[in-house]
């Protein structure tokens, strides 16, 4: 069913309307948040580390990854969000909660409101990290010190490098725009913990935007959600004349076919409503999920070891 995703009808969504429309539904969320990603290469031009990346400050990037600032989050939708801190990042799409940005605090972070539950959510305090403060519906507090060392506590929401729903890529809206990044968000959403389980598929050579994916992926993946990793060929059989698609799949109630165009830019996505197909896809992406390799393995056997990418803007 998987590579037949094309060809099923689905509402076509603007990158706007995606963001829209995802959200009411991921409130509704009743059960795995999956993440299927096929596509190489996305670009991530509001993304610090990764305009580092392409500029040939390979160095500059990890720098930016590890201090988790400048950093973009991913919500659980996809949509952008810049962590700022001291060094004052702007939010640019969703937020942890589809909030928006207040103002600016005195230490140069932002102040954001927090969407449905109305909490505010501070980045940038005087330590040099971020804290971040809900209200008492899906509170929060989580911050970083000068070492990158986390205090206080991690609550229902942190929007990490390389989210949940990552849709072009890690940080993009992860509902698809943009990448990869947000971790899984849970303000709005009330009840048990969300599940979030992400496939990646992977060719070699390893992309410069991988080998950078991978990075902000390793820094959350502990703390977010599972993610499995896919060497291309072993999809090969099920990719007949076309890649898999790029997926987010609400549990079983809707599934967003998530599209990009020739650049690898966020473009919007496809609505699929078939229940019938929502669940084909959904035993599917167990298998796959059941072939991939654990993350870290992976990561640490081929990732860590290479060198810096070579490419740029």
């Amino acid at each position: 069913m998987l590579e037949r995703i094309n060809e099923i009808p689905g509402v076509v969504l603007s990158a706007d309307e995606y963001l829209d429309d995802f959200w009411p539904n991921f409130r509704r969320i009743d059960d795995v948040f999956w993440k299927l990603e096929r596509i190489q290469s996305f670009r991530q031009t509001g993304e610090p580390s990764w305009v580092a990346m392409m500029e040939g400050d390979w160095d500059r990037s990890l720098k930016l990854i590890g201090d988790g600032r400048g950093t973009v989050g991913e919500d659980a939708s996809g949509g952008e969000v810049l962590r700022g801190g001291v060094s004052g990042g702007e939010v640019f799409r969703g937020g942890v909660s589809g909030g928006e940005v207040l103002r600016r605090d005195g230490s140069g972070g932002e102040v954001l409101r927090g969407g449905v539950s109305g909490g505010e959510v501070f980045r940038g305090d005087g330590s040099g990290g971020e804290a971040f403060r809900g209200d008492g519906s899906a509170g929060e507090v989580l911050r970083r010190d000068r070492s990158g060392g986390r205090s206080g506590r991690e609550g229902a929401s942190v929007s990490g490098g390389g989210g949940v729903s990552g849709g072009g890529g890690v940080s993009g809206s992860e509902s698809g725009g943009g990448g990869r990044s947000g971790g899984g968000s849970e303000r709005g959403r009330s009840g048990k913990k969300l599940v979030c389980k992400r496939i990646r598929v992977v060719e070699q050579p390893v992309t410069p935007y991988l080998q950078w994916e991978m990075h902000v992926l390793a820094l959350k993946v502990a703390d977010v959600e599972r993610v499995r990793v896919l060497d291309a060929g072993e999809v090969a059989e099920v990719e007949v004349g076309r890649c898999l698609p790029e997926l987010v799949v609400l549990g079983t109630l809707v599934m967003y076919e998530v599209t990009y165009d020739a650049a690898g830019t966020h473009s919007g996505a496809r609505r699929i409503d078939d229940r019938e197909v929502i669940a084909a896809c959904r035993g599917e992406l167990d298998k796959l999920f059941a072939k991939g390799e654990e993350f870290q393995t992976y990561y640490e056997r081929e990732i860590v070891p290479l060198p810096a990418p070579r490419e740029t803007i």
